[in-house]
Parts: C-alpha cells; structure tokens; sequence
C-alpha cells in the first residue's frame, strides 16, 4: 500500500510502502513490512524502545546519528545500518538526508540479524554496500510501478540482503565480479589465443582499467597468469 509518511522532518517528495503478510508468509517466510525512499531535514527522528520488525538502512545522501546498544555512530553516504528493533533505538536525520530502508520479518530474520550485528555491528562500511542499495532501490521502484509479487518472491529480496550481508570480504557474488568472470572465460578457452583487448572486452572494461583490476585482485599480470594470453601487440 503506497502511504505518505506523516513523521516530523519527512519531505513531500518522500515515498513508502506497507504490507500486511499473511498467515503463511508469517509461518514459511521472510516478508518485509514497510519499505521507502525518504528524504528527510533534521527535524525526521525515532524513539523506540520496542519494534517487532528488523530495520536496513542504506545512506544515499547526507548523515544519519544513530543510538543502539552502547554505540552512537553517524552513518554516512554509502553506509548500511542493520538494527533488531525489539533492543532500543534512537536515530534521526541531519539536513539532507536521503535513505533507502526496509523493515522485515519472518522465520529465523532475527536469527540471522543477531549474527550479523555480533559479526559486523550495526554500522556497515563495505565497498559492496552498492548492491544492497541497488536492491533497496528497485524493491521501491517496483512498488512504484504497481508491481505484484508472490510471497515467495518478496521472501527472496530479503534472503539476497542476507546474503548480500554475509558474503566474506572481497568474494561478494562472484557472478558480480569481472575479473571472476575474466578467470573462467579464460578457463573455458585455454585452447586459444586470448588477447587482453578480448578479455577487456568481455568484462566490459577499458584495456587499462581491465589490466591494473586483474593485478590488484588476483596478484598477477594477465601475461603470467597461466593462460594462453597476449596482449595483442
């Protein structure tokens, strides 16, 4: 259901969403409760002691304070802020903000969460931060557009975001990666002469930006890497 939020601080142009699960999706499932795009002046706070759904948050612009557990941290551009809402909480906005968030719930959510939050903290700065805002982009884009999806397809939003949270530093989705891709496209095709311009061209990257991420990820130069390749000179 598209709503207007009616919080302090929260601008016109602002959107989000709510959804009620039903029984099943509560029972089998992770489901999201309210999702939205917020752009919000200092004056946009909240105060709880206790929210059953857990809170993500990606910072697309401008800084957000944040209070939970011992911890007060000002989450920047790019960062991802993770709470369980059933703990205390407090955060508001600085002029300016922009943020993307989602509440969820369902099966072992919180589980999963308190994980998260032992591993990682509530305060996420990862250079893959992208993609969970990527993902809280298009899930509110999609609402926008009238989209209608199964239980089971707004289960696996939040599944990706676990995911996604999970992942170990510097293997998030290898099927992301290009230079993972370059490695098995030269694997596929150790028969033949592959130069660094065809390899650049299969990752979508310049000859140059290609070379300099293949040696700073790998730790070899594409002539040494073990393969049947030029550089097409």
């Amino acid at each position: 259901i598209l709503m207007k939020s009616v919080d302090t601080g929260v601008l016109a142009k602002s959107v989000c969403f709510s959804f009620t699960p039903s029984e099943l999706a509560k029972q089998l499932y992770f489901y999201p409760t309210w999702c939205g795009h917020y752009y919000c002046t200092g004056n946009y706070y909240m105060k709880r002691d206790f929210y059953s759904p857990l809170l993500v948050v990606y910072v697309r612009n401008g800084n957000f304070h944040f209070e939970y557990r011992d911890l007060v941290f000002e989450a920047q551009k790019g960062d991802v802020v993770l709470l369980d809402c059933t703990e205390p909480h407090y955060y508001h906005a600085r002029d300016g903000l922009e943020f993307l968030y989602m509440h969820f719930d369902g099966s072992n959510s919180h589980e999963i969460c308190q994980h998260i939050l032992k591993q990682s903290g509530p305060l996420i700065r990862h250079e893959d931060n992208i993609l969970i805002g990527n993902l809280l982009y298009n899930m509110v884009r999609f609402y926008q557009d009238d989209g209608i999806e199964t239980m089971f397809q707004s289960s696996m939003r939040i599944y990706h975001l676990f995911e996604y949270l999970l992942a170990p530093e510097k293997q998030l989705y290898e099927n992301e990666n290009p230079i993972e891709n370059a490695i098995r496209y030269i694997r596929s095709n150790m028969t033949e002469t592959i130069t660094l311009e065809s390899l650049a061209k299969e990752t979508n990257l310049s000859v140059y930006y290609f070379a300099h991420c293949f040696k700073e990820q790998t730790g070899f130069s594409e002539r040494d890497s073990g393969c049947a390749c030029s550089d097409g000179r």
